[in-house]
């Protein structure tokens, strides 16, 4: 595929193909779609056992978006990268605001015409388009397409932080680490719970105004790390353990506090909790170590998983809209089956799009 970006990666991988990276993007590409498809219907009744049920295929799913930030860890900052100021703003940054504007156009005319069943005449066609526009400015766009705003910002500061990543010592990487793991994972679950004790902590954290460390560049650092430092068999093994617990964790703690507060809550598994963290290190040491083979068919989806990530909820709001839901039949098989279905119509869809050479290049 030459030089393009997958799921919002910059894949150079052609030259100098990962095949860890390439099945790791694969796997995650499916764990964005099962955790859609488990959130549906998961603001319900949090006394039934199919929301129990849910809790966990969603905990399980939370590794995507850390996998996919430590995949462009590793593609932008290896060494051997060659990264520009120009490379990033002509080729990912604009392919992606393209991306952006024109799949979140599709959603805007989606929801309107199909959704709420509004005639678009041509007296309210130029309405709809400017409006779009403002819409997507605003970053009023369709909920899962947030991680395009996202990666765009962490792309803008990639020509800074990859010469900078790269004149570090192992200790200072791990220094960094250590503290992003301080400030901002830990921080970002103490600090949404009603505990005295984490407040004042909390606020004397945000006084010291470490920025740097904050929001998901950590995740970025993070997967350079893991690529180009080997971790030990032990060190593997603690990695596979706190990554279980990290998974059973936000499961069981997300049940039991959404219970206590009488609705949902999420503070568990936002992508910087604790729990999350190690459950997303675990996933990608997993693949680094023991999946690092290359599988046809990986690598020929790899090609369109940025495609599969723009439609794959056009397929979920119409399985919806049609009746077949997760509530179709029990959770525990409707969930996966109804993945596999949706990663099936939108791999389809994509791999349609692709044989339309300018689409290709822009949107998928």
């Amino acid at each position: 595929m030459g030089e393009r970006i997958e799921m919002v990666n910059s894949s150079t991988h052609m030259k100098q193909k990962i095949n860890y990276i390439v099945n790791l993007r694969v796997f995650a590409c499916i764990g964005v779609i099962l955790c859609h498809v488990a959130a549906n219907n998961w603001y319900g009744n949090i006394e039934s056992k199919r929301w129990i049920v849910l809790t966990a295929y969603l905990a399980f799913s939370r590794f995507c978006v850390p996998i996919f930030l430590m995949i462009s860890g590793v593609l932008f900052l290896r060494t051997e990268t060659r990264v520009s100021f120009r490379k990033i703003y002509a080729h990912n940054i604009l392919k992606l605001c393209v991306f952006l504007l024109f799949w979140g156009m599709c959603y805007q005319i989606y929801n309107l015409t199909v959704a709420q069943k509004i005639y678009v005449g041509e007296g309210t066609l130029w309405t709809l388009i400017s409006e779009g526009f403002q819409n997507v400015f605003r970053g009023e766009t369709q909920a899962h397409l947030w991680y395009i705003y996202t990666i765009i910002g962490l792309y803008m500061i990639v020509p800074l932080l990859k010469p900078w990543i790269n004149n570090l010592s192992k200790k200072e990487i791990e220094y960094f680490l250590v503290l992003y793991f301080i400030f901002n994972v830990i921080y970002s679950v103490i600090c949404n719970l009603d505990v005295e004790a984490f407040k004042i902590i909390c606020n004397f954290s945000s006084r010291l105004s470490i920025n740097i460390v904050g929001g998901y560049i950590g995740y970025l650092v993070l997967g350079y790390y893991l690529d180009a430092y080997e971790l030990p068999d032990k060190m593997r093994k603690i990695c596979y353990a706190l990554g279980v617990a990290g998974f059973l964790f936000s499961a069981v703690l997300t049940v039991f506090y959404s219970r206590h507060l009488g609705a949902v809550t999420e503070i568990f598994w936002n992508y910087c909790s604790v729990f999350v963290f190690f459950w997303s290190i675990a996933v990608f040491v997993f693949f680094r170590y023991n999946l690092d083979q290359c599988y046809k068919a990986a690598d020929i989806i790899a090609n369109y998983t940025l495609g599969i990530y723009a439609c794959h909820m056009f397929v979920v709001f119409e399985l919806w809209r049609n009746g077949i839901s997760t509530f179709s039949f029990s959770s525990i098989f409707s969930v996966p089956v109804i993945t596999v279905l949706v990663f099936i119509c939108a791999l389809g869809f994509t791999y349609v799009i692709g044989k339309i050479p300018f689409l290709r290049k822009w949107i998928i």
